[in-house]
């Protein structure tokens, strides 16, 4: 439970740390591609030094699914940063809270207990609260691509659960690391401009510990133990996470409304994670 939540922290510091960089002048397509070479190292040593087995061939398949959806989350939501607010963006990508449990739900998971269908249902109220205080009209690419980012991050989520404790930790989290680092690189054609992006590397380094290395292996060695449900619910303490560090460093104004917002969720936060009494 600890580990998701350190794994949502770190994630809550990747929007402020992207706006910033795109504030410096850095490209977004930069600081994608950028943020994969230190995370991806760091896992083969980990692997190497630890001297893990190789994956199975069933672990490869959800290495792949993993890797895919989350190349495919920082894809999209890097991009719809490009036309969204940060705070919009976040609440956007923070319907992964609800599609997860759906997800899990289609594919003969468990029925949710009725503490964690409050602590959703209080995630969803919080959400709707500030949705209400924005602008009447999105930019409809941006938004579209914020959901992208949320179902993506669901189906990452999802996979991540799907390995038994025993799957070689540092080697899953290498390969999976690689699948979406070659996923941004094609999107991208990184190719064409990974020669001369001298400081994209440098903010793409510092965004990737925050979005791949310290997630990544708190994520795989914790979400086997919890429900998707609650799994969802912990890892929502990205948005805010995001929402204080934008205000406190990049000065964005957070209305009232916003903090009330907040605050629901993180009651439902801590609804849905208290331990149940025997």
């Amino acid at each position: 439970m600890t580990m998701v939540l350190i794994a949502a922290t770190s994630y809550g510091l990747v929007t402020p740390l992207v706006k910033w960089a795109s504030l410096q002048g850095i490209d977004i397509s930069w600081v994608t591609v950028g943020q994969y070479p230190i995370p991806l190292l760091g896992f083969w040593l980990g692997s190497r030094l630890n001297r893990e087995r190789p994956l199975t061939r069933s672990e490869r398949r959800w290495t792949i699914l993993v890797g895919g959806a989350g190349g495919l989350t920082a894809l999209t939501y890097y991009q719809s940063l490009k036309w969204l607010s940060g705070p919009v963006a976040i609440t956007l990508l923070f319907q992964f809270t609800w599609m997860l449990p759906v997800i899990s739900r289609i594919f003969g998971g468990s029925p949710l207990r009725r503490r964690e269908m409050g602590a959703v249902a209080a995630i969803i109220g919080g959400t709707v609260l500030q949705i209400l205080q924005l602008p009447n009209r999105w930019p409809l690419i941006g938004t579209g691509l914020g959901l992208l980012a949320g179902l993506s991050y669901a189906v990452a989520l999802y996979g991540s659960s799907r390995f038994s404790e025993s799957a070689p930790l540092w080697r899953r989290a290498f390969e999976s690391t690689l699948f979406g680092a070659i996923l941004i690189l094609i999107g991208y054609r990184g190719w064409t401009f990974m020669g001369h992006m001298t400081r994209g590397w440098l903010w793409g380094s510092l965004i990737g510990l925050f979005s791949q290395f310290i997630p990544m292996l708190l994520i795989y060695r914790a979400t086997p133990r919890l429900s998707h449900a609650a799994t969802a619910i912990l890892a929502s303490f990205e948005l805010p996470v995001a929402v204080v560090v934008s205000w406190l460093v990049l000065k964005e104004p957070v209305p009232l409304v916003e903090w009330l917002g907040i605050g629901i969720m993180m009651i439902g936060i801590v609804v849905g994670s208290w331990p149940s009494e025997a």
